[in-house]
């Protein structure tokens, strides 16, 4: 039998992983627009942040009470504003002028303000232990 036939992960992992993932991407939302295409290599960068901070409302629904009403209530309201994003500026963008003006497009401009909030409320959630 081979030792590793359970690969399931715990909810607490699971929780760990998501918040992890997520904040990642909240601090990708917060930069500038240039910092965002170099870092995504200029390709479909608004659609890419939008798909990875979305990944939110997973979160939300596996955190079985790990997070605060207020930082839940803060999740749902940066994904709210997501919704927002006008899909012209999603468009398939290859070229580095196409990603940056899908980024400087003034829709980003409060959600970079809410990823900074966002992250700063969640950053003790994503300390674990050793690191």
């Amino acid at each position: 039998m081979n030792e590793y036939t359970d690969d399931a992960i715990s909810n607490k992992e699971e929780f760990e992983l998501s918040i992890h993932s997520f904040y990642k991407a909240l601090k990708l939302l917060s930069q500038d627009a240039e910092t965002q295409c170099r870092i995504m290599g200029n390709y479909n960068v608004a659609w890419e942040i939008k798909n990875e901070v979305s990944t939110g409302s997973y979160l939300v629904d596996i955190s079985n009470g790990r997070l605060t009403d207020k930082k839940i209530n803060a999740i749902n309201k940066i994904l709210k504003k997501l919704k927002t994003i006008p899909d012209d500026v999603l468009h398939e963008a290859k070229t580095e002028d196409s990603n940056l003006r899908a980024m400087r497009h003034p829709c980003w401009k409060a959600l970079r303000k809410e990823a900074v909030i966002l992250t700063e409320m969640l950053e003790s959630e994503t300390k674990w232990p050793g690191m």
